[in-house]
């Protein structure tokens, strides 16, 4: 079976990168004989790039039809083990239940006890996942799995290349946005962190990177992962991090504000001019937002748009895949870049329009071929029964630098909310560190 794995995959990038020449050689003719090359023509290479790459992992799919199985048994191990997971909160539950009749005065102390103990059950369950996949990896690995992967990150990549060149935005450099960026640089002592005074805000971008828009939209979707799913996060992007070390920043911020309520905290750093990412879940969040998806995240919003120069369609993408990652909701298909400078004088907008659609066909195509071959389990594990979620008469979340924060507390009768993070968020090292 490897051997057929090996050599179906071998020929599928071959023929792919063969076209690829290809297509290359004709425009570079196409170029020299008939001047510089047509919008339409660019589609048109796109459509055939994309359409070769689907049908490539198509017919390695079919030749590796017995990997196939192998990945079905394996999800049906996961599913078992959350399953099993979800019988013990249910037997804890009850026993919850029954203490909870047997002694109501001390309600509280009970509820937090049976807390803890489904966090002890949690944390087994995952351990007990993680070794299984662990154990998985060091056995044969599943060449199809790597292939769609591949073929998803380079039909997004290009694509998304290709659209965006096919309306011909060869655009200049930025105008300089600040005149201090080039010189001044940021940690996490002097970082300004609106959050601190308003809670809805959750961006930092002292050098004026992002344009308004694009931060009102990722506060907008912040705010909704911290009010909805329990994530506090930080988004933090300026032109130099100090020393250039992204990983200092993180740590320094999380020990300084403690991001995080319960613990599930994201900070994100990103140095605009020394081309580096990170990509931080606390510890309590590592569990739902692992190394490898935050890679994926940088590699398929992030990185695009940055080498593209438009950070305004990378941190705005970057967040919308954050939440539906999270929230399990069908991820963003990036079929075009945002921009401040975006404008009707580029040209007819039907070549990106049809790019975009390309792209986004194909990314679904591909995304749901890669999701096929990854093992997964098909029973979601069961929420924590005995969370009390904060009442509006007396929540309040302290702890942070930044003092408490009650979400019932509205300032001076205007729609500005009080600020702070929840103080109890803490960084291990995990996510993903780059640079573009």
């Amino acid at each position: 079976m490897n051997f057929t794995t090996n050599r179906s995959c071998v020929i599928a990038v071959v023929a792919t990168v063969a076209v690829v020449v290809g297509l290359i050689v004709l425009f570079d003719l196409g170029s020299k004989m008939y001047g510089e090359v047509s919008a339409t023509s660019v589609v048109f290479g796109m459509a055939i790039l994309l359409g070769l790459i689907a049908v490539a992992g198509t017919w390695v799919s079919k030749e590796n039809a017995a990997e196939q199985k192998v990945i079905e048994e394996r999800s049906e191990v996961l599913s078992s083990l959350t399953q099993t997971f979800n019988d013990n909160v249910d037997i804890l539950e009850k026993a919850y239940n029954a203490k909870i009749q047997e002694s109501p005065s001390d309600a509280a102390s009970i509820k937090d006890r049976y807390s803890k103990e489904y966090d002890r059950l949690y944390e087994e369950h995952f351990s007990t996942s993680l070794d299984k996949k662990s154990e998985w990896n060091k056995q044969a690995p599943l060449k199809i799995h790597k292939f769609w992967n591949w073929a998803l990150g380079l039909g997004l990549l290009g694509g998304c290349a290709g659209s965006t060149f096919s309306v011909g935005l060869s655009l200049p450099p930025e105008p300089e946005i600040n005149a201090l960026m080039e010189s001044r640089t940021w940690n996490a002592e002097n970082i300004p962190m609106p959050h601190m005074d308003d809670h809805s805000l959750y961006v930092s971008n002292p050098d004026s990177i992002l344009s308004p828009t694009a931060v009102d939209s990722i506060n907008a979707t912040l705010e909704r992962l911290d009010d909805v799913l329990g994530v506090e996060s930080a988004f933090i992007i300026v032109g130099h991090i100090e020393n250039d070390d992204d990983a200092a920043m993180v740590r320094g911020i999380y020990n300084k504000y403690g991001v995080g309520r319960e613990g599930r905290g994201l900070v994100v750093v990103i140095g605009y001019l020394d081309h580096t990412c990170n990509i931080a879940p606390s510890l309590g969040l590592e569990g739902d937002l692992t190394d490898a998806e935050c890679r994926r995240l940088a590699e398929t919003y992030l990185y695009p748009s940055m080498r593209a120069e438009l950070p305004d369609s990378g941190m705005v993408y970057l967040a919308d895949a954050v939440y539906a990652l999270l929230a399990g909701k069908e991820m963003p298909q990036m079929a075009s870049f945002v921009n401040r400078n975006d404008s009707d004088d580029g040209g007819s907008p039907m070549p990106l329009l049809l790019g975009g659609l390309l792209v986004a066909l194909f990314g679904g195509y591909a995304g749901k071929k890669s999701s096929q071959t990854t093992p997964k389990s098909r029973v979601a594990p069961r929420m924590n029964p005995f969370y009390t979620p904060p009442t509006s008469s007396s929540s309040n979340y302290g702890g942070g630098s930044g003092g408490g924060r009650s979400r019932s507390s509205w300032g001076g009768g205007s729609s500005k909310r009080s600020g702070g993070y929840g103080g109890s968020g803490s960084w291990g090292g995990g996510g993903y560190s780059g640079k573009w």
